[in-house]
């Protein structure tokens, strides 16, 4: 009669016998797993593993959250751009919706006075030697310091005097014109032509409802 350790060694060595069958069924090949000459099981397999691999999705919360972010941002740009535009619908520039002081004043006129120049010689294009062509400009947000000191004492006062009823007019013609801009518009074309303001006129219109200065006039090609 086998002794009850002799009986639980075989049955263990009986278990070790089915898990070694069983491995090797597990193990053994098939028709299924051969591989072909050209190694396509292997691309099958990498094929099927990257199918089976985790892809990353924009999910419908990551994306709503996205864009709730960029409104955020919109926002936040907007109130920064409209509190540009309404310092500069009050004048703004150096001292804000107050007044300006005399240096700021001439400052402010002095950059006026380059971009007017700018302005008009940007609208300048040649079209044909025989036509004139109109000058039409408007330059918003100009307070009336910086009209005082972009026409001194003497045509302020003029401008002052004027009797539109649209606004207050100035018109200037050749030393007068020059000395406020410091230099006549001009564009140079071939051979030796010129585009040139008609008889270096130019008429001057401030608005005080709403600030806005409006350049009117014409040119045309000189030689």
């Amino acid at each position: 009669m086998a002794s009850p350790s002799n009986k639980r060694q075989r049955n263990i060595e009986k278990e070790i016998e089915e898990e070694a069958a069983v491995g090797s069924e597990d193990w053994a090949p098939s028709e299924d797993n051969d591989m072909d000459s050209d190694g396509s099981e292997d691309a099958a397999s990498d094929s099927s593993e990257e199918e089976a691999r985790p892809r990353k999705k924009n999910t419908p919360t990551s994306r709503v959250a996205e864009l709730e972010a960029q409104v955020i941002e919109l926002q936040k740009e907007n109130k920064r751009l409209k509190g540009l535009l309404g310092s500069a619908q009050k004048g703004g520039g150096a001292g804000g919706g107050g007044s300006l002081t005399p240096q700021q004043a001439t400052a402010s006129a002095d950059k006026l006075r380059v971009n007017i120049v700018k302005l008009i010689e940007q609208v300048m294009v040649y079209r044909n030697k025989n036509t004139k062509s109109r000058v039409n400009i408007t330059i918003p947000c100009v307070r009336e310091e910086q009209m005082e000191a972009l026409l001194g004492p003497a045509l302020y006062t003029k401008l002052g005097r004027s009797k539109a009823k649209t606004g207050a007019c100035l018109k200037l013609q050749g030393a007068d014109l020059e000395d406020l801009l410091g230099q006549l518009p001009s564009k140079s074309l071939r051979y030796g032509s010129q585009l040139q303001l008609v008889e270096s006129t130019l008429s001057l219109k401030y608005d005080r409802t709403d600030n806005a200065l409006k350049l009117t006039g014409a040119y045309s090609m000189v030689k």
